[in-house]
């Protein structure tokens, strides 16, 4: 899976043993600990989740940040984005929304699946901003304190 921003094509990668490290090592920004779980939890989670789709965002040859992805549905139609981290180095430069069209072009070739589901914390810095731009739409729902957003396919 690519996308293009600037000159270096953006790609998502499976998490090995050769590039685990570097994905642990992922920073937030200041502010965001309130928002988004360390990179390092991300990948312990999806350890244990043996519905979760763990990749590497790659920007040319470097991990600038990592997404989990996990079926919450019996069906699988409706696939649920635990976790959306972009290095703060990183950040600001259209890599949040170049990896969420990489997910939805993967989504779309799912047979069956007719959602994507994210939710969020509410507050000041949250991303709740970020995803309603990319055309996800709060369903009204709040699990564990989040709000629920969903992106029809």
């Amino acid at each position: 899976m690519t996308t293009e921003t600037d000159t270096n094509p953006v790609t998502l990668r499976e998490v090995t043993a050769e590039n685990v490290r570097s994905v642990c090592e992922l920073k937030l920004a200041h502010g965001q600990e309130r928002y988004v779980a360390p990179s390092s939890y991300t990948v312990a989670e999806a350890a244990y989740d043996p519905g979760s789709w763990l990749r590497a965002i790659y920007r040319g040859d470097a991990i600038v940040g990592v997404l989990d992805l996990t079926t919450t549905d019996r069906d699988g139609s409706r696939p649920f984005l635990v976790r959306l981290l972009v290095d703060r180095d990183h950040q600001r430069g259209g890599l949040g929304r170049a990896t969420i069209e990489l997910l939805v072009d993967h989504l779309r070739s799912v047979a069956g699946t007719t959602a994507l589901e994210t939710s969020c914390v509410p507050g000041p810095g949250s991303p709740r901003d970020f995803y309603l731009q990319l055309g996800f739409e709060d369903t009204g729902r709040v699990e564990y304190g989040e709000q629920v957003l969903s992106y029809s396919l």
